[in-house]
């Protein structure tokens, strides 16, 4: 337990520091996840193994993470881009009058 006089930056520097940088590729940690879980996580990858299913689903939220975060400076930068202007209206012909000569054919309208 936590002695009252200790400040929770002071609790979390406890045991035994860090000396090394993290490895890069691959590591193997001893993890505690649901077998079931786990099965349904592989089936829903496809995937030919329990290990490479949990690397995807790593890959996919580490993605997603990224994803939000780009969302958010961009949003922080500036207003969203148009990308959709509507077409421009329909031209409706009330009277023969109306309708220009290069739309008639043999003094008709075309349709």
């Amino acid at each position: 337990m936590v002695a009252p006089e200790q400040t929770a930056a002071e609790y979390k520097r406890r045991g035994r520091p860090r000396v090394r940088k993290s490895p890069s590729g691959l590591v193997r940690r001893n993890l505690l996840i649901d077998a079931e879980s786990l099965e349904q996580l592989r089936v829903l990858y496809g995937s030919k193994s329990e290990s490479e299913a949990v690397r995807r689903a790593i890959d996919l939220a580490l993605l997603a993470a990224e994803a939000l975060a780009v969302s958010d400076k961009i949003s922080r930068r500036s207003e969203p881009p148009v990308v959709y202007e509507p077409p421009p209206p329909l031209p409706v012909y009330l009277q023969p009058g109306d309708v220009p000569d290069e739309l008639l054919v043999d003094g008709d309208f075309a349709r």
